[in-house]
């Protein structure tokens, strides 16, 4: 693991997290912050090179990552690729479902992003943790303003 470890308040270690749309832009953020936290991290993606290099970059972080290549807007891929993920990684404790939402295609790592976006991938991480465990009653809007209730 990474000695200088973004989250170590926000420990990971034996969790899996899932992020759609996680090999660019806000989605590889949350995926590198999980990653740094000590989760390990499948990402899908219907781009198989930026699949790839997502990969890549997670495992610089010491995580066991995977991508799988997967459209979100068809149900049957989600449900096997959903079997895929938990085969290889076991259990999942978080899911982002990021695909399509950041528009922020040249967002290149999560250190690139600006103030904003890592916000909200801070926050994610914090609510997958168990630093959040007693945290409850609140909404945090953590999409770029568009939420259905």
């Amino acid at each position: 693991m990474n000695a200088t470890m973004a989250y170590q308040a926000f420990d990971l270690t034996g969790k899996t997290v899932l992020v759609t749309g996680g090999n660019s832009g806000i989605g590889l953020g949350m995926a590198e912050a999980a990653a740094q936290a000590g989760a390990a991290v499948c990402i899908w993606g219907t781009n198989e090179e930026k699949n790839a290099a997502a990969v890549k970059k997670l495992k610089a972080h010491g995580a066991k990552a995977i991508a799988l290549h997967c459209d979100v807007g068809d149900e049957k891929q989600v449900e096997a690729r959903f079997a895929e993920t938990v085969k290889a990684l076991g259990p999942v404790h978080a899911c982002f479902a990021n695909a399509g939402v950041s528009g922020r295609a040249n967002v290149k790592s999560f250190t690139e992003m600006d103030a904003e976006e890592w916000k909200r991938g801070a926050i994610a991480i914090y609510l997958v943790s168990d630093a959040s465990g007693y945290h409850t009653g609140d909404t945090f809007l953590i999409d770029g303003g568009y939420s259905l209730f």
